[in-house]
């Protein structure tokens, strides 16, 4: 998938995996779970950086997770879902949607 830089990124996640729905009226690919809700309220766990942001020139964004070994023992053999919802300014609230990027899955493990 192609985006043109400068347009703005939020990430979403799941725990409940990949779907087809429907969220503002463009594909969505993640089930609506709590975390999910949670992503899609700007809500984010602390370890997460960069989760939101603006795409740079080359249409990339990135985001980071810090998880140190003792955070992550909850949470491994868990899998996370993610993708990215792509949309123009002015602000999320009154924001022209793009669309979302393919979702991709994290396991984490020992």
């Amino acid at each position: 998938w192609i985006y043109e830089p400068k347009l703005n990124y939020v990430l979403l996640m799941n725990t409940s995996g990949i779907t087809y729905g429907n969220l503002y009226g463009y594909p969505n690919p993640l089930i609506n779970d709590y975390l999910y809700s949670r992503t899609v309220s700007g809500y984010y766990p602390p370890s997460f950086l960069d989760a939101s942001g603006q795409l740079d020139a080359n249409g990339d964004g990135s985001a980071k997770i810090f998880l140190n070994s003792d955070d992550a023992n909850p949470y491994i053999g868990l899998s996370f879902y993610f993708a990215c919802l792509f949309y123009e300014e002015p602000t999320f609230a009154n924001a022209i949607f793009r669309g979302f990027s393919r979702p991709a899955m994290l396991t984490i493990v020992n």
